[in-house]
């Protein structure tokens, strides 16, 4: 029965519809602002803002230290919280993200990279708002700061190449200026979220018991980041920026097919916090019926991808062979995604983040040792062979955990 899986299933569901319909918007804004960026100005200037965006994720990543996750939590568990978890929240994004942006902007060897790094605390306060939007079920106002902020990249976009004629510094101060507005406009979708009952002020205590519940997820959000990321860095600082714009498009498309897992998870998680689900049914219930939904997707996107080079131009060539190398991976990290909200919502064993560390350094060590050579496509087979890894270790801890059978857990039945 669907009673036993999901206490409101139509409200999750017309959630997840929401948030993915978003979410495709934000995916085709962004590549609409890639093509224009590669088109006008070549694959070395959108490697280089791909690789820009990158490290100032990584530093977002670096400075939520799993607040945003642990915000959802928190007032999923208990609403009435809701203004204590989200004013520490926000405090502890602004101040943590400005002492990494000042780091960031001290050491930075370029222009580029201190504009870039300006944005750093807005970001981390409108990820942060965004948690406590998701544990409150507010997913309306989560979906309209991730449409507003992905259209405000694309008009930037759009207004650097035929307008504003500045180059690349010119679009990634723009690109700034729209996540201060961005995290505004988190700040006050926030205010207005929480009860009358729900007192705004800072709660020391309630900080230190939401870090040290946080720490887990922030090990498990921070070392994905730089799995997902640190390859294109390193593809950029071996190989050019040329061949890093090439890869970043293949990752982009690698990031669409982690859509609708992204917004399944990210939806999931203080659903099974607010059921203390110990038997995972409702984890279970939703992975039931998107495996077969996101292996149908990821099939389809194979013969698409070979009009990729035509829209983006010759220099991207390489690019569906790039994504052949990513997609196995990245269908089993999307199922991966979801499964692990079993584990957020209900405690979050130390042993996850473990699974992390080995993933991380496997990464890292194939990474340095092949990217010099074969560049792209080392890091593409890397990450899918990493993502693979992952998927095994959570797959068998989950299995191990709670006695179901990978037949219960993966193939849809109607009994």
């Amino acid at each position: 029965m669907q009673s036993t899986a999901l206490s409101n299933p139509q409200t999750f569901w017309r959630h997840v519809v929401l948030m993915s319909g978003a979410r495709i918007w934000m995916a085709a804004a962004q590549l609409a602002a890639s093509v224009l960026i590669a088109r006008f100005w070549g694959a070395e200037s959108w490697g280089m803002l791909a690789s820009l965006n990158a490290a100032v994720l990584i530093f977002v990543q670096l400075g939520a230290f799993g607040l945003s996750s642990s915000s959802t939590y928190f007032v999923a568990q208990e609403s009435r919280r809701f203004g204590a978890v989200a004013c520490n929240a926000l405090l502890f994004g602004l101040t943590t993200g400005a002492l990494l942006a000042a780091i960031l902007i001290f050491a930075a060897p370029d222009i580029l990279l201190i504009a870039a790094a300006v944005a750093i605390p807005f970001q981390l306060v409108t990820l942060l708002a965004q948690g406590v939007l998701l544990g409150a079920g507010r997913a309306e106002r989560l979906t309209m700061l991730d449409v507003g902020n992905q259209t405000l990249l694309l008009v930037n976009a759009a207004a650097a190449v035929w307008l504003w004629h500045r180059g690349l510094f010119g679009l990634v101060v723009l690109n700034t200026i729209a996540s201060i507005l961005i995290s505004l406009l988190a700040a006050w979708l926030t205010g207005r979220s929480g009860g009358d009952g729900d007192p705004w002020r800072p709660d020391a205590q309630l900080l230190r018991q939401m870090i040290g519940f946080g720490w887990k997820f922030y090990l498990a959000q921070l070392i994905p980041t730089l799995i997902i990321r640190a390859d294109l860095l390193l593809v950029t600082h071996y190989r050019g920026a040329a061949e890093a714009g090439i890869y970043a498009v293949a990752g982009q498309v690698g990031a669409l097919l982690l859509l609708l897992p992204g917004v399944i998870g990210s939806r999931l998680m203080p659903q099974v916090a607010a059921s203390n689900d110990e038997k995972a049914e409702v984890t279970r219930y939703v992975l039931r019926r998107i495996t077969w939904i996101m292996l149908v997707a990821h099939l389809a996107v194979v013969p698409l991808c070979w009009a990729l080079p035509l829209i983006y131009g010759s220099a991207f060539a390489d690019v569906p062979y790039l994504i052949l190398l990513l997609i196995p991976g990245v269908y089993l990290l999307g199922l991966q995604s979801v499964l692990v909200q079993y584990f957020s919502g209900t405690g979050f064993p130390v042993i996850v983040p473990l699974f992390w560390f080995a993933t991380l350094a496997m990464s890292l060590t194939l990474n340095l040792l092949f990217i010099p050579v074969y560049g792209a496509f080392a890091a593409a087979a890397v990450s899918s062979i990493c993502y693979t890894l992952i998927f095994i270790l959570v797959t068998f801890y989950f299995l191990r955990r709670t006695g179901c059978t990978f037949r219960e857990t993966f193939i849809f039945s109607r009994v």
